[in-house]
């Protein structure tokens, strides 16, 4: 039992309107009238109202970010490696495996906002470039965690961190199985459960099983949901990446604090 919980930083809200609709269906009908009218190109870009100044604005600064993304991730997994940059290439170009790894890397890199990721994805490549045998499974744990929202990986968590449920006696140590009553309970912020709980098993975090029946029958039995060993794996790594980013934090404002007083004493 770990002395000190340790919880995925949430970087999104939910608000309680969340699920609901916000926008007007007249306003949004409106929207997509002039919306589509663009993927006509008789049309053309001004019969929505939309500068093509703005579109390219728009495309060129997405365009951007995303290549800084890959940047980040790609020169901090040189740094964690300790290679010089052409040795860390050519590794990654010596066999199909490796390149996979890179590939999918690269495209993980651009469709995500997360620094969380950012680094768990730069770790993953940096142990597949120094540990041959290590490449399939660091492939396939990027190509996972592509796919997660962090609302699945709130609900992920679930499966492993004690005190929840409200109170529960169940609830009070991690319970080995849940079924569908423990999961409404545990996870009631989260919004679409049923579509979350089928993500993390598309992609082999949790198995289910029926259980129960006896001699009710098949009828009786209801399906049961735990946690596998690849999925406390990768809430393993993010564990560590958000203690690393913790750790720096609290180094860089150490540093920041101690120049603040550097330059307040009199010379």
């Amino acid at each position: 039992m770990r002395a000190e919980r340790r919880t995925l930083a949430r970087n999104m809200d939910q608000p309680e309107s969340a699920g609901k609709p916000l926008v007007a269906v007249d306003v949004v009908a409106c929207t997509l009238t002039a919306a589509l009218a663009i993927l006509n190109p008789a049309a053309g870009v001004a019969a929505a109202g939309l500068s093509p100044v703005l579109v390219r604005r728009i495309k060129r600064w997405v365009a951007e970010r995303r290549a800084t993304r890959v940047e980040y991730s790609l020169d901090l997994a040189v740094q964690l490696t300790s290679l010089d940059a052409d040795e860390f290439a050519a590794r990654c170009e010596e066999n199909p495996a490796t390149e996979q790894l890179l590939l999918r890397v690269i495209e993980a890199s651009e469709n995500t906002v997360s620094n969380e990721k950012l680094i768990a994805y730069a770790i993953a490549l940096a142990n597949g470039t120094l540990d041959r045998a290590s490449v399939d499974w660091e492939t396939t744990f990027v190509r996972v965690l592509d796919d997660l929202d962090q609302t699945h990986l709130f609900l992920l968590e679930r499966f492993t961190t004690e005190g929840r449920g409200g109170g529960r006696p169940e609830f009070d140590a991690v319970p080995k199985q849940l079924n569908s009553s423990h999961l409404a309970s545990l996870a009631s912020d989260l919004p679409n459960l049923p579509s979350l709980v089928a993500g993390l098993q598309r992609n082999g975090l949790i198995s289910s099983e029926a259980s129960g029946g006896g001699a009710t029958g098949p009828a009786g039995a209801q399906t049961v949901w735990t946690i596998t060993e690849f999925g406390k794996a990768l809430l393993e790594r993010l564990y560590e990446v958000g203690e690393s980013l913790r750790q720096a934090r609290h180094d860089r404002e150490d540093y920041r604090t101690a120049d603040e007083e550097q330059s307040e004493m009199p010379s």
